[in-house]
Formats: C-alpha cells, structure tokens, sequence
C-alpha cells in the first residue's frame, strides 16, 4: 500500500514539473484581439523603448497608462492587415529596404570592424612620410608575369640596399608616372589614404625602412620609409594664388613670382585680404570668398602647400609666397584643430573602412564563420556539370543555355540543409555575368561562382536572423507595423481632415469657445548694439516709413507746355502700377514741376491726370503718401523749348528696410520685430509693465527699447488665426470616433494576471 501511494506521489510530481515546463515554453500574452494573442514579451520591448529613464517605470500606473496606448496601437495595426495594406506592393518595396538596412549590422564581422576602426584612429595620430617605386603586376596576371614583376621589384631593392639612390631609382624604374616628378615622394600621408597592404607596411616599419616588395591590387612596390611625427590635425586655409605652372617660361615664371612678392608686401603693410585676393588671385573658385578652402589634413593637399600651412601657428598668419605646381600661393590661416575624439569621428572612419578593401577580409571571415556553424558542404559533381555548360560566350558576357532540365537539379553546395543546385547557379551567371577580356574561362567561372556561394550563404543567414537575435525579430516587427500604422494615419485620419474644409469650419465653430486670445499687446521690439544705434533708429522711426534706396526715382518728363504722354511716360506709370501690386508694402509719392515760360497751374494739372489714371486702374489711394506741387524748377534752364517733369519715388512701411539700412557696416547692429505678443511668448515682453508707452532695457551686451503701442483684451480668435491648431484638435477627433468603431469592431481582452506580473514597484 505504501509502494503504492509512492508510486501515485511520483507521478504526480513527474506530471506537476512537465505541466510547469509546458507552462515555461508556452508564450505569454498581454492581450487577445479577436483570438490573435499579442505577446507580453513585445508589449515589453515596447514599454521598454519609451520608459527606461522614467522614474516610474513598471509601475501600477504607468503600464496601464502605456497598457492603453499599445492596444490602440495594436487595434489600428490588425484594422491594416484586414485591409490588406501589407499586400501593397509600394509597402512591400518600403519595407524590404528598410529590413535589409536592420539586417545589415548582423550580416558583417561587426567586431572585426569595430577593431579596424579602432586601430584607424589610433594611426590618425600619427603621420608618416614615405617614398615608392611601383612595378605594375595585374591582380589577374599569369603566375610567369606576377614572378617576374616581383623579382623585378626585388631586384631594385637590393640595389637601394646597396647605396643608390632612392629617388634617381624611382625616376629610373617606377611604373607611377608621377614619379618622373616627385622622384616617387607621396609626402606625408595617414591612416585610411593608401591601400590597406601599403599602409600596413609603412606604419609596422621603423624610419629609413625599405621594405620588402608589397603586393597591391596595383603590382609591387617598394617602400621607402622617411619620417614619422605625430599629426597636426586639421588645418582651414585661404590663399591667394598666381598662376605659374611647371614647364612656363622663365620670363613668366619671374614675373609670377614678382607679382606674389607685391602682393605679399601689400598684406605686410597692412592691406585689406580680401581686396587683394579678389582683385589679384588666379584661383576663380575662391577668390570672391576671400580664397578660403575647405579643411585639410595631411596627404589630402599639395605637399608644398599643406607643409607651408602646418608651419602656420595663429590664425590670421601668412606665408611668404609658396611654389607649387600650380603657381605661387600666400597662404592664410583661418583656423586649425587637433583630431577629434574617437567618439565624433567612429561613425565617419567606420564608413571609410566598409569602403576599404580592408573590410573584405572581415567579411571572408565572417563568411567561414556563417560556413561552420551551418555545416557547409560542396558537391563536385554539381560543381562539374556546372562548369562543363560554359563556353567563350560567357568571356564575352553573353552566355546562355535554355537546356536546364531535372539533371541540373544536382547540388553543388548545401548550407543547413538547404541544398543550392547548379541550375539556380546557371540561373545565377545569366543574370549576373560581364565580359572579361583579361581572364581565362576557367578563372571568371570560379569567380561567379565564389559570389554565388557568398551570397547565397549571407541570404541563408538572412532567413535566420529572427531566430537567433531577438532584438533584430523585435525591430522588424516594429517598423513593419510601424510603417503599416502610418499608412493607415494617412488614408484614414491626417489626409481627410486636412482636405475637409467644411468638417474644420464646422468643427471650429462647435469648439470655439478653446480658441481663444488672452490679453496681447503690439509692441515694437528695437534691439540694437548699443545707445547710438538705438537712437538712431527711433529717430527713423518716428517717420514711419522709410525711403527704398533699391528702387530709383522715376522721372517723367513732359513737352514744353503740354500735359500729354506719349508711350515713354504712360509705360512709366504703369511700371510703377506693376511694382505696386507685386510689392504690398511699398509706397509712393508724386511730385511734379513745371519750368522757364510753362503756366505755373501746368504742375497741379499733370497731377491730377496722374491721380485720374491711378484711380482707374484700382491703384488704392493709400498707397500714395501725396500728390505734391513742386512748383518751378529751381535749376536752370536754357530758353529752348524744355518741359517740366513729375518724380516719383518709392516708400515703404517694412521695418525691415530700416533695420537692413542700419546693419549696412555691422549685420548685427539692429535687429527690430514688429508683432502681437501673447505672455509666455516672449521673455522680454513679458518682463516690461503692458502699459503703452516706451520701455527701455539694458544690460551687459544690447540696448533695447519695447514700444507698447497697443493693448488687446483677451477674446475669441478667427479660424485663420488658428488654422493648425484647429486642423491638429480635428484629426485627434477623427482618430478617436475611428478607435471607437475600431474597438466596436474587434473583441480586446487584457491579460490580467500577465498585467500584474509585469509590475515591480
């Protein structure tokens, strides 16, 4: 009986744990919308993103606040499935490319280009000189030539081993046409400028190396290692250049250089830069901005300029004229910095290095890690039947077959069981191929095949992300409904408030009584740099209005005792008619005078035909500041038959126009604001008494006067004036009559007790 009832407490404990461990596996969910259950773990993720800095988080309060959100959130999401808008290919395409950028940082070595990046930066410190000779050797060469380039390089060498000269030999033997110049110099340079192979060499080798032969994609070069010094960072730089290239005529050259000294002894005795620079520089690209050129560091300019720079200690220090190949340059320091901290510049070096072909041997190793970890295998016989459809058509970029038949089924690799065939291979090179004039068959065969075993690993390892990084599961799912949501945002609540103009007026007019203005004021806000500037401009004014120096006075002038027109004076007013209606806040005054033996009652008469002609053409009689009678010209005038003229002359009311008038030397003398300003807008305003009148502050740095010229009371305000605002309150009452039919729609049960577990504080 005992054994018995041990038998029955075993199995119930053996049934008690699997029941637990079920339990454990199976997932639990915060809510259910029509069956669907929606995870407690992406509810988290979520809640997470938006709440990890708040103090209240997991609280009670706050996951139901959040609680309530998420299900709307989640009830618009299902409503765009139900619409089929994941099915839309525009959303398909939008998606794919925003879940291939999220795949991308799992698809690479990251931590072996986070080391590049590091030790690239560590290089940035340091700046290396150095000389080469290169003898060209094709990536793609035959065994016989690479063999021969190389004994060619070794060769040389040993030859500067033995005493020549380093640059006579790069003059003699180097395949770089610059060194015919340069003697094979770079100058200096630094990290992420030469190709990886080279700058791997100079940086691993002490000054005065001269390093074995160094294969690049470009042949064999010798390096000769010259100096080594910590950076000088970046420089900015302006010039002022005479133009004096290699191989000009000695006369020229001379004459070049005696223009730079004048110029340079010009800038000693205190001339204006940029006067000199735009008057004399050859360099059309910077002259009229003062020759100032975009920053640099070492090996991104001109060894003899960037030297002459670096050299340059205090901003506003010049060079002497400096030669390059270009002409003669006076250089100018404008500013110059050390590197930047890692942190600023990681995400441009990191940029640089995927670029690199650097980043490739990452990526190699990336790949054999994707091989073994999948149990990667080749099949040769695949392999075999593959290659044996090529022929030279395929060199030619043109080859194809249409003979793919079940045979072509046979694997030529698998990876995780996901076995790749030579017709998807085949398939594969039809698409993909190019002509190639320097490879054998053979060679660009296996090249395309290479590419087609990475990429289809990479895509493999792409189909696996969800499973094996939780976090790349979670923000995909979190931009594709993301995207989902704004879909439907647009076609169901911001699109159709923003087009319902007769649903917003109706709206505004049920609800205006939350539009409303508190007490304003119109104040003038005159903030100058100091007392003068202030006073100058209330004295300005005080008129009002200001004269518009950018229009000139039209003058209109009349035959000898007439009042008549003619084309020229009727396409002048209406010149003035056209600028009025195209500039609402200009003004104008019209004078007129009459001359020697006119009748003095001519002036009053071209007037009133002017205001006649104005009037009929709608020209509002506000826009006239006065029709004045100038009366007899004071200038003289010969006994000939000349008539008088009426001038008009063009105003305007913009304070803009005074306060450009006023930063005409200093663009920061005078800043003024004419507006309405509520309390909370603006500081200064806010600070002064709301009285009419003129108030005056000052402190350390400005001089500022208000000009109280009116005080609103509070009161309703006009549609127009709160259009946003109202558009805003429509679309939240859209979105909210929607989640109601939504919620109608679809049955929402909340999870309690996963509710309570999520609660820690």
């Amino acid at each position: 009986m005992k054994a018995y009832r041990l038998i029955i407490c075993y199995l119930f404990l053996f049934h008690s744990f699997f029941q637990s461990v079920a339990q454990q596996k199976e997932e639990k969910y915060i809510i259910e919308i029509d069956s669907n259950n929606v995870s407690a773990e992406e509810f988290v993720y979520l809640y997470s993103k938006n709440h990890n800095d708040s103090v209240n988080a997991f609280t009670k309060e706050s996951l139901e606040d959040y609680l309530d959100l998420f299900i709307n959130f989640k009830l618009k999401v299902t409503e765009a499935f139900a619409l089929n808008y994941d099915k839309d290919p525009e959303f398909i395409n939008e998606f794919e490319t925003y879940r291939k950028q999220l795949a991308k940082p799992y698809l690479t070595d990251e931590k072996g280009i986070e080391d590049l990046v590091k030790a690239s930066y560590e290089r940035l410190k340091t700046e290396v000189k150095a000389s080469h000779i290169l003898i060209k050797a094709d990536q793609k060469a035959s065994p016989e030539d690479t063999l021969k380039a190389f004994k060619k390089a070794l060769e040389i060498k040993n030859k500067a081993l033995n005493g020549a000269d380093f640059g006579m030999l790069a003059v003699q033997y180097s395949d770089d046409p610059s060194a015919k110049t340069n003697k094979g110099s770079l100058g200096y340079f630094t990290s992420l400028q030469m190709v990886h192979e080279f700058e791997d060499a100079v940086y691993n080798g002490e000054i005065n190396d001269i390093t074995d032969p160094i294969r690049t994609r470009f042949g064999y070069h010798i390096i000769k290692i010259q100096d080594k010094r910590p950076s000088n960072g970046s420089v900015h730089a302006a010039h002022i250049m005479i133009k004096a290239p290699d191989g000009l005529p000695r006369e020229d050259s001379i004459s070049a250089y005696k223009k730079a000294e004048e110029i340079y002894k010009k800038l000693q005795d205190g001339e204006d830069w940029d006067h000199l620079c735009k008057t004399f520089s050859d360099d059309r690209g910077s002259k009229d901005n003062g020759g100032e050129l975009k920053w640099f560091s070492a090996g991104t300019m001109v060894e003899d300029f960037a030297e002459a720079a670096f050299k340059l200690q205090n901003p506003g220090d010049i060079t002497p004229p400096v030669k390059t190949a270009f002409g003669w340059h006076i250089i100018k320091l404008l500013e110059r910095k050390g590197i930047e901290p890692f942190e600023k510049m990681a995400p441009e070096l990191k940029r640089k290095v995927e670029r690199d072909a650097r980043a490739e041997i990452t990526q190699k190793v990336f790949l054999e890690k994707i091989k073994k970890e999948n149990n990667f295998m080749e099949y040769p016989k695949g392999i075999k039947l593959a290659f044996q459809q090529f022929n030279d058509k395929l060199l030619e970029g043109n080859w194809e077959t249409d003979t793919l038949n079940k045979s072509f089924e046979t694997p030529m690799f698998s990876i995780g069981g996901q076995q790749f065939s030579a017709k998807s291979f085949l398939s594969y090179v039809m698409k993909n191929q190019a002509k190639r004039n320097n490879m054998t068959l053979l060679e660009y065969g296996e090249e395309l095949y290479e590419k087609f075993k990475s990429e289809s690993c990479i895509a493999f390892e792409e189909t696996q992300l969800a499973d094996k990084y939780p976090e790349y599961k979670n923000l995909v799912k979190e931009y594709r409904e993301g995207l989902l949501l704004f879909k439907i945002m647009e076609e169901k609540v911001w699109n159709p408030a923003v087009k319902d103009t007769s649903g917003i007026a109706r709206f505004f007019e049920e609800n205006k009584e939350n539009y409303q203005w508190d007490e304003r004021v119109k104040a003038i806000v005159i903030d100058a740099k100091n007392k003068e500037v202030l006073d100058k401009a209330i004295v300005a004014l005080k008129d009002s209005m200001f004269e518009l120096d950018k229009e000139p006075t039209v003058e209109c002038f009349y035959p000898h005792n007439k009042n008549s027109w003619g084309d020229t004076i009727l396409n002048q007013i209406d010149e003035v008619i056209k600028k009025l209606q195209a500039n609402p806040d200009y003004l104008v005054s019209v004078k007129a005078f009459y001359t020697k033996k006119e009748k003095k009652d001519l002036a009053e008469k071209r007037l009133i035909k002017i205001k006649a002609y104005l009037d009929a053409k709608g020209c509002d009689s506000t826009r006239v500041l006065g029709y004045e009678n100038g009366g007899k010209l004071k200038l003289a005038v010969s006994d000939t038959l000349v008539g008088g003229r009426v001038t008009i002359k063009y105003f305007s009311k913009n304070l803009e126009i005074l306060e450009k008038k006023m930063n005409e030397e200093d663009p920061l003398a005078l800043k003024i604001t004419e507006r309405l300003f509520e309390q909370g807008e603006s500081e200064l305003v806010d600070d002064i008494p709301w009285e009419i009148g003129n108030h005056r502050i000052e402190n350390d740095e400005r001089v500022i006067q208000v000009n109280v010229l009116e005080i609103l009371p509070p009161g309703p305000k006009q549609l127009d004036e709160t259009r946003g605002q109202v558009i805003s309150d429509y679309q939240n009452y859209i979105e909210k009559k929607w989640l109601e039919n939504l919620r109608e729609k679809y049955k929402v049960t909340v999870n309690n007790s996963t509710l309570q577990e999520l609660i820690r504080k």
